[in-house]
């Protein structure tokens, strides 16, 4: 398969709503990820909602493996042996503060390229606050954009092909007392994590939940952390099929390849963190 490089684009909101407090009367934080869109705020470290929680949004210093100038780390299911797996050796170096990430550049924008299926980008989003017992506490996928290429079409749909279908997205959330470094490690190296995003549409919104945590005690800190892939698993692939007016027809086929994505972008609009009573 050649390697294609397909851009990842991406702009995160982060908002906490609670049940005594409407969503829009929050600070919210807006950061640039993966995308062309600038910051909206410029402290992105430490925004504050009234109700107290604070916000931490890391990136997994592995992204960048420095593999032939490689953006993205291979997942596990990329690499045979265990032992060449990238791994989480220790939390508090591993992860550092989005503002450090080598690919933010002077206009404060992050862009990223995956150059070929398999590769992933994993962020952390630390939210502290008195979170009390029996709360439960959720990250959710608000809304997407995949835009559908131009130039290359799906012979089943008779659509532009989007890179929403080549995407996967894992998640998982623990608690900030716990042995982050071994949770984080459990996450990142597991093989058969379950993929939360399957939507194929070219644009979203949706209130798909990526992970819940449903406190039984209290605590000030949890973690998600998540995981975006360009997807090497072969229902993704295309085959060229046939040309008219001008556009090229692909077919799903598990013997072709990844090459239609080139170039195509994705875009999550907005992931909240919400923060509501147990039933």
């Amino acid at each position: 398969m050649k390697n294609q490089r397909v851009k990842l684009t991406v702009n995160l909101v982060v908002i906490i709503c609670t049940l005594a407090v409407s969503l829009t009367s929050f600070l919210y934080l807006t950061y640039a990820w993966f995308s062309f869109i600038d910051f909206q705020t410029t402290d992105i470290m430490a925004i504050q909602t009234e109700s107290g929680a604070e916000f931490n949004l890391k990136y997994f210093v592995k992204n960048y493996p420095g593999i032939d100038s490689t953006l993205g780390y291979p997942g596990p299911n990329s690499i045979v042996l265990a032992e060449d797996r990238i791994t989480v050796d220790d939390y508090a170096t591993d992860f550092a503060p989005i503002a450090e990430d080598p690919m933010l550049n002077a206009e404060e924008k992050i862009i990223m390229a995956a150059e070929f299926p398999g590769l992933c980008f994993t962020y952390a989003l630390e939210v502290s606050g008195n979170f009390d017992e029996n709360k439960i506490v959720s990250l959710l996928l608000g809304d997407y954009a995949a835009a559908p290429s131009t130039t290359f079409y799906d012979t089943t749909t008779n659509q532009g092909i989007t890179m929403a279908k080549a995407i996967n997205i894992y998640a998982n959330v623990f608690d900030g007392s716990s042995d982050i470094t071994a949770q984080a490690n459990a996450f990142v190296v597991n093989t058969t994590p379950v993929d939360l995003f399957t939507r194929t549409a070219p644009y979203g919104p949706t209130n798909l939940t990526l992970a819940v945590d449903d406190l039984t005690l209290a605590t000030e800190k949890l973690i998600f952390i998540f995981t975006v892939e360009f997807s090497n698993v072969s229902n993704t692939f295309y085959k060229y099929s046939y040309t008219s007016s001008g556009r090229q027809y692909y077919a799903p086929n598990a013997t072709g390849d990844s090459n239609v994505y080139k170039n195509l972008d994705f875009a999550i609009g907005l992931l909240k963190i919400h923060v509501a009573n147990a039933s």
